[in-house]
């Protein structure tokens, strides 16, 4: 396999030579890992339309819906041609089964949800012996157990000749582990893997015939910024130790360099999941402060020094002796540095002062000016960057020819909040009056303002009257003589403030309430969109401060010549199509481009651009870095670990010892068919024909594993849709499975009494299977928690057994333990009877709904799972429901009485209640 460069000029990019037979190479099979930001996509598209020109039956998968639709404009602007988007069909839920058929049989290029292709394979609704091929996207998350997986499997079972290609821009990914790399060759039966990286001559040489020219800018950190660095830095290298000290389970180089990035919390976390609950609640807390530290350094470039103090003030709310949310301190805030980091983060916003002309000499808003506590000196540190954005572009207004005005300047920056206030500076900038950031710092100050003020009224209503007495004296005493206080001063001094929003990730319903209160006080009526949307940004992100709504008014009428864009990889609010920088860049073709924030992938984007542009001008191209800072390491890192994957890559696939077999694509003789289907008898030693298993599922569960398991077990997997049970592995054995976070639902809306009923009705020996998540803990609570009481799990699980005495439990440690005992479980039974399990409780049903031989396609399942979730709904009665309701919004807007005459009066009153009764309702 290599890229198809030669058949079409899609990807000028990487310039993949074929120097092989042509048809072998594009017809065969093969795994591509890429540098970041090369554009694998148009790789990827450059198949795509190889492929949709014949009669092909070629396959999509792992590609999520954004994508999609990006990839079929894509190809429409490609293939000239306004039906061009008829050539890359999609199949989702919302697909009939019948319309599916006849989508398969006529071919092409289709792009199919992988649950819905599963079932469609196993029922023999997809021919695939008919089916060319398929294309992974995102390879590197493709496991032994995904859906992905188990499409591959049947596939390879009855195709030999379709090819399999995947492709991965994440060379990092391939790294973890021990053999990861050839996990997933061997998961996507693929014997060949090819490497690009940016070092690659061909690539290198490619690139180097136009070349970018860089200006780069090294903007130093004011004197607060750098010792607020610092003094992070050293709360993270003491967070880093007592992670060491407090857990033995974790093996990681603890440096630094890791720590900076977010995998590094992901892979501690990974590692010590299997032995959670056994940790200390310390060792828990010391953790999780890895990443709010991380974070912390993040925030200190990218915020204003006003959202960044208001976001330390939440953390000390958190930690504070009388929060609700405080279990154990974090051990970090105890330390000097951290002391030094609240004191001049508040420093960096004002300072407390009682000398006159300093007081008078202010220059602040009028408004701001009555919104500030008295003494108070407002420093608005503003970040260092503005001052040199402006400074840049005063010296491109100087370039500009006064006859051609009309040049582009294109702004990239990481996030939405960024893109604001940038936004808001240059709306207001002009080449000798800069006031746009001056402007900015005074409203967000005044925001601040209004912030702790509106605590203070919550906190009134909230707390006893001791509690407000104290609230009463002053809400700023925690800004005098900071600098000479210890922690316990802070958090004395924070209770007579206010609580600042509630906490950190962990506590991020508390800060949502007090932020979107606020909100709704100052925002607009009309501008609901963009409220849903702050409201997203801040549980994602933390965004402790509101911004306040107005400010965007005033930029709608920024300069058409100055364009400020996210990066596409780091977008939070995403449009119906993802668009790339690539695409941006072609889109806008800037005259200019400045880097504010160093992204890697948009540089590589930007070499292709400027590649591709041969003998036309180049833009000039900014990037703004601050000097000797984390945001300067972290993309060197980044550049070093990329290297340093695609090497290790190298090396490993130089002693790769592939079996010739991998691929699938060898048949069997005669005689291994042989071997497989009988069974050895002991007793006589003679041989008898053995009969194919088969395990009955309903299609509901092809969301986890265990339908793949089970049939790497050699077992028939039947998809239907089961009105009793979930798995029908006899006649008389019928399997319930629920996780533990489905357990936990089912207990408490009561559907699980209801389906262990409907087992105990129809089948000899109802079993209910616990299964685990294989990553996390075997245990169902914590080791510390020693307390019995009746809202238990335990409790519950005791009282049901005491219901249905014949009901039998099956505790899994993972999916894998499942499919083990479902074989053991199997063994000299019969097997069970397809008809017959789908028809079981079809009496439960109505009349004119009975047995209308209830098939995986006959409803969408997104619907049917929505509607089981409700309280009321249970098995015996959904399909009632679905019968005699066209939507779940119909459902909603359904009295009791119409209720009652579908589903019975108790199951009525919890539907009812269900759809009309708010949170608060459910607290009070």
């Amino acid at each position: 396999m290599t890229n198809p460069d030669n058949a079409t000029k899609l990807s000028n990019e990487n310039k993949l030579k074929i120097k092989n037979n042509k048809k072998k190479q594009v017809d065969g099979d093969g795994l591509v890992i890429m540098s970041k930001g090369l554009g694998l996509r148009k790789v990827l598209l450059a198949f795509l339309n190889i492929y949709s020109h014949n009669k092909n039956l070629v396959i999509l998968l792992n590609t999520s819906q954004q994508e999609i639709e990006s990839l079929k404009a894509e190809l429409a602007i490609v293939q000239k041609s306004r039906n061009g988007q008829s050539f890359l069909k999609v199949i989702n839920n919302e697909t009939p089964s019948s319309e599916r058929h006849s989508i398969y049989i006529n071919g092409g290029m289709l792009a199919i949800t992988s649950r819905i292709l599963v079932v469609d394979m196993l029922t023999k609704v997809i021919p695939t012996h008919l089916i060319t091929g398929f294309l992974i996207n995102h390879a590197h998350t493709i496991t032994e157990t995904s859906m992905e997986a188990f499409i591959l499997r049947l596939f390879r079972q009855e195709n030999k000749v379709g090819f399999i290609k995947a492709f991965s821009d994440s060379p990092e990914s391939f790294i973890y582990g021990i053999w990861k790399l050839e996990k997933i060759m061997r998961t996507l039966f693929i014997r060949s893997v090819y490497f690009w990286p940016r070092f690659h001559l061909a690539i290198s040489k490619e690139l180097e015939k136009n070349r970018i020219r860089v200006i780069e800018i090294r903007v130093p950190l004011s004197p607060n910024m750098k010792t607020i660095q610092t003094s992070l830095i050293e709360c993270l290298e003491s967070t880093l130790l007592d992670v060491k000290k407090l857990t033995n389970y974790v093996d990681i180089d603890f440096n630094i360099e890791n720590a900076l990035f977010r995998s590094f919390d992901k892979i501690i976390r990974i590692q010590l999941d299997p032995i959670w609950y056994n940790i200390s609640n310390r060792a828990k807390k010391v953790v999780n402060d890895l990443k709010t530290i991380r974070s912390l350094i993040d925030y200190l470039l990218s915020y204003d020094c006003v959202a960044f103090y208001s976001l330390l003030e939440t953390i000390l709310a958190e930690n504070a002796p009388t929060s609700i949310f405080q279990q154990e301190n974090s051990p970090w805030l105890l330390l000097d540095a951290a002391n030094t980091v609240f004191s001049l983060a508040k420093n960096r916003v004002y300072i407390n002062t009682t000398d006159p002309k300093e007081l008078e000499n202010c220059k602040v808003t009028a408004e701001l000016k009555h919104l500030m506590p008295k003494n108070t000196l407002p420093i608005l540190e503003e970040l260092p960057k503005w001052k040199i954005l402006k400074s840049i572009i005063c010296e491109i207004f100087d370039e500009i020819d006064p006859i051609k005005k009309n040049k582009k300047i294109l702004i990239m920056v990481n996030s939405r909040r960024t893109s604001i206030q940038l936004k808001m500076i240059l709306s207001l900038f002009k080449k000798n009056e800069i006031n746009g950031s001056y402007f900015l710092m005074n409203k967000l100050l005044e925001n601040f303002f209004k912030w702790k003020k509106k605590m203070l009224y919550i906190n009134k209503n909230s707390n006893t009257s001791n509690n407000n007495e104290k609230l009463n004296n002053s809400y700023f005493n925690t800004q005098k003589n900071t600098n000479n206080q210890k922690l316990g001063g802070r958090y004395s001094t924070l209770n007579n403030t206010s609580s600042s929003g509630g906490g950190r990730r962990r506590v991020r319903k508390s800060k949502i309430a007090t932020n979107i209160n606020f909100i709704q006080t100052h925002i607009s009526n009309n501008a609901e969109e963009l409220k849903m949307k702050l409201e997203e940004e801040e549980q994602e992100f933390g965004e402790y401060l509101p911004f306040d709504i107005k400010l965007e008014d005033e930029m709608e009428n920024e300069d058409e010549n100055i364009i400020i864009r996210e990066y596409s990889n780091t977008r939070f609010f995403k449009q119906n199509t993802i668009e790339e920088d690539y695409k941006l860049l072609e889109d806008i073709n800037p005259d200019y481009v400045i880097i504010y924030d160093p992204n890697l992938n948009f540089i590589r984007n930007l070499e292709i651009y400027c590649a591709s542009l041969k003998k036309k001008k180049i833009p000039k191209v900014f990037m703004l870095i601050y000097d000797n800072s984390i945001e300067e390491q972290r993309y060197l890192s980044q550049i070093r670990r990329e290297k340093y994957a695609f090497e290790r890559l190298i090396r490993e696939k130089s002693v790769m010892a592939i079996p010739i077999d991998q691929d699938g694509r060898i048949k069997l003789q005669p005689e291994d068919d042989f071997w497989r289907e009988i069974n050895s008898r002991i007793a006589g030693g003679q041989l008898e024909k053995g009969y194919k298993k088969q395990v009955i599922v309903d299609v509901r569960e092809f969301r986890c594993s265990l339908p793949l398991l089970i049939h790497t077990k050699e077992i028939n997997v039947k998809p239907c849709t089961l009105i009793v049970g979930d798995y029908i592995l006899t006649p008389i054995h019928c399997v319930e499975r629920k996780s533990i976070n489905d357990l936990i639902q089912s207990f408490k809306s009561g559907r699980l009494y209801n389906q262990v009923e409907s087992m105990t009705a129809y089948y000899k020996q109802p079993i209910l299977l616990i299964e685990f998540n294989q990553d996390k803990s075997f245990l169902l609570q914590s080791v510390n928690k020693t307390d019995i009481s009746n809202e238990d799990i335990q409790s519950k699980i005791v009282l049901l057994l005491l219901a249905f005495p014949n009901l039998k439990i099956l505790w899994a440690s993972s999916p894998y333990a499942s499919s083990e005992m479902f074989e053991d479980i199997k063994k000299d039974q019969k097997e069970p009877d397809e008809e017959e399990s789908i028809s079981k409780g079809s009496e439960l049903l109505d009349k004119n709904e009975k047995i209308h031989h209830y098939s995986a396609q006959q409803y969408n399942l997104t619907p049917q799972e929505m509607l089981l979730s409700i309280p009321g709904v249970y098995h015996k009665n959904y399909k009632i429901i679905m019968n005699n309701v066209e939507n779940l919004y119909e459902l909603s807007q359904m009295t009791i009485p119409q209720l009652e005459k579908l589903v019975g009066t108790e199951s009525a009153r919890l539907i009812y209640n269900f759809f009309n009764s708010t949170p608060k309702d459910k607290m009070n």
